[in-house]
């Protein structure tokens, strides 16, 4: 999947939502960025992270199922985002109903 985000912009991560489709959801992410659509970086392993937690007085709250949260190592400056699953499956093909992208907290 590549994303076009119109021009360039730091990207901290995305937010990748799969619905229903869990079991056709992608253990994991690989992301590669580009400026002008052409010159590709090298693959970049994404942490994944659970989404919309939140501290309470009586713990951690609020796992979402329906989405995961997976972070680039480090902020990167890019027009264009390609997300690919990782590790691959020659015969199942993933679903992804939305993606959110994640600034860096500076921005």
């Amino acid at each position: 999947m590549i994303i076009d985000l119109g021009s360039e912009q730091a990207i901290a991560g995305a937010v990748v939502e799969h619905g229903d489709a869990v079991m056709s959801f992608p253990r994991g992410l690989d992301a590669r960025t580009s400026s002008d659509g052409t010159a590709w970086s090298e693959p970049t392993v994404l942490v994944a992270r659970p989404s919309r937690l939140v501290w309470t007085d009586e713990g951690l709250y609020g796992a979402s199922f329906a989405d995961r949260t997976f972070l680039l190592p480090g902020a990167v400056r890019a027009r264009f985002l390609e997300l690919s699953a990782a590790p691959r499956h020659p015969q199942f093909p993933w679903q992804v109903r939305a993606v959110t992208l994640l600034l860096p907290p500076d921005h």
